[in-house]
């Protein structure tokens, strides 16, 4: 009798489980436009690059390069000298959110990357297999002067 009752037990366990996974909740897909472009415009600053594991530059001046994203899907990019001078590089971009891919078309080339959001001010962007850069961007946003 107290098998009986045990296995029955169970089953009005695994019941409550399945009915909790499949209560009609619906996934949303997250989107990622309005953190590349925050609506209109964004300036992502590059905080660091790596080729690999390989460390190759960090800096936070004017030679800093800066990613600048529209609402438009156009973008820029380069340092701050040249986005003064109008000598920056500048083309389309692809936002595919629920992929994480991120595509850049230059006039002459085209970066692809996988992106991840460390947090709301950490921006990793990951060469794909497909891009013709194989550096790794760790981006931040545009720092408030001190």
């Amino acid at each position: 009798m107290k098998k009986v009752w045990f296995i029955n037990l169970k089953f009005i366990g695994l019941l409550f489980f399945i009915s909790a996974c499949v209560n009609g909740d619906v996934l949303q897909k997250i989107d990622y436009t309005y953190s590349f472009c925050d609506g209109n415009s964004k300036v992502w600053m590059v905080n660091s690059v790596n080729r690999g594991n390989d460390f190759l530059d960090a800096r936070i001046d004017l030679t800093s390069k800066v990613f600048v994203f529209y609402k438009s899907e156009q973008f820029i990019y380069g340092n701050l000298q040249d986005l003064f001078n109008n000598h920056y590089e500048k083309g389309t971009y692809l936002l595919e959110s629920e992929n994480n891919f991120l595509e850049l078309k230059f006039p002459n080339k085209k970066w692809a990357f996988i992106f991840e959001f460390v947090d709301e001010n950490h921006l990793i962007l990951k060469p794909e297999k497909s891009s013709e850069s194989d550096l790794t961007f760790e981006l931040i946003p545009f720092p408030e002067p001190n």
